[in-house]
């Protein structure tokens, strides 16, 4: 059986996929709630403490949110928006 084909690491990958859905559907809801200065705050690699705070007590650790949140940043235009 090779490396690819190992059941542990598929359920893993899996697991790891359906985690950033869930942590990008998030993002996604916050950036719509942002207002422009926060937006802009995302842009420039600053969270807003309350929103950020309130993800964190859904369960949404800092790290992986972050990333959402810039990604969420580059779809809608990126530091030129």
């Amino acid at each position: 059986m090779s490396f690819e084909d190992n059941p542990v690491i598929k359920n893993l990958r899996d697991a790891r996929k359906f985690e950033q859905l869930l942590y990008g559907e998030k993002a996604r809801q916050m950036w719509l709630a942002f207002d422009k200065n926060e937006k802009t705050a995302v842009r420039f690699g600053m969270f807003p403490a309350g929103p950020m705070r309130e993800a964190e007590k859904e369960g949404f650790t800092g790290r992986e949110l972050t990333v959402a949140l810039m990604k969420e940043a580059e779809n809608d235009g990126g530091m030129r928006a």
